[in-house]
């Protein structure tokens, strides 16, 4: 959905170059610029990129690496949304078209899913303006996928690598259930000892590096 009050030399422009359609300070008074590119609605700061539509490559990455079993995902919860790019992608790359929770600590970027992205809604969707672990701790539902995705810039924060956080997924996942986690490590051993930690609650872990990101693909 491309909002009638952007003009139209600016829709045109956009397949050329990265165009600037807001500008707001996140929660942190860091700068979140929202941009349209290519047909792709992008959410990104300084240093990283938080959103890309359909583009988004570590949803692309791992939903092609686990696309035999989404026709099974009914229940996703994603923690840490951007705006909402993995949902997009499982609507249209996969026609999967789960009941959804989307969880986000800044009520901003919420707001910029829900106006910009045009989710498909024949199921459920639900966004919560919280942080993810306070959510887990809360939350009752159980889900057939998860799908962690919470950075700030280029920093992941410290509760990802908590047991308890991880043990929190693992519970929240339905019988053959799948956690991916995106994450950056420093250096092989940083990753070879959070996937130790993840086999504590978790029957299978495999992961795709992506430059300086992991992807986790973890499964009960």
């Amino acid at each position: 959905m491309v909002p009638a009050s952007i003009p139209l030399y600016k829709r045109w422009l956009s397949y050329l170059m990265p165009i600037t359609i807001e500008q707001r300070l996140d929660h942190r008074g860091d700068v979140l610029c929202l941009q349209r590119y290519r047909g792709q609605w992008m959410l990104i700061s300084p240093k990283a990129m938080y959103s890309f539509g359909t583009s988004y490559r570590p949803f692309i990455r791992c939903f092609r690496q686990i696309h035999n079993e989404l026709p099974h995902v009914h229940q996703f919860l994603l923690l840490g949304t951007g705006l909402g790019s993995a949902l997009a992608i499982l609507q249209q790359r996969y026609h999967c078209y789960p009941a959804t929770v989307l969880v986000d600590n800044d009520a901003d970027v919420l707001h910029l899913g829900q106006t910009y992205m045009a989710l498909d809604t024949r199921r459920p969707l639900t966004w919560v303006w919280q942080d993810a672990y306070a959510f887990l701790q809360k939350d009752e539902g159980r889900y057939d996928l998860i799908a962690v995705d919470v950075f700030h810039e280029l920093q992941v924060p410290a509760f990802l690598f908590n047991a308890a956080f991880l043990e929190a997924c693992a519970l929240h996942l339905n019988e053959n259930g799948i956690c991916l986690i995106n994450t950056i490590l420093a250096g092989e051993d940083a990753r070879r000892q959070f996937r130790k930690m993840l086999l504590r609650f978790f029957t299978r872990v495999d992961s795709i590096q992506d430059d300086v990101n992991t992807y986790f693909i973890a499964r009960l």
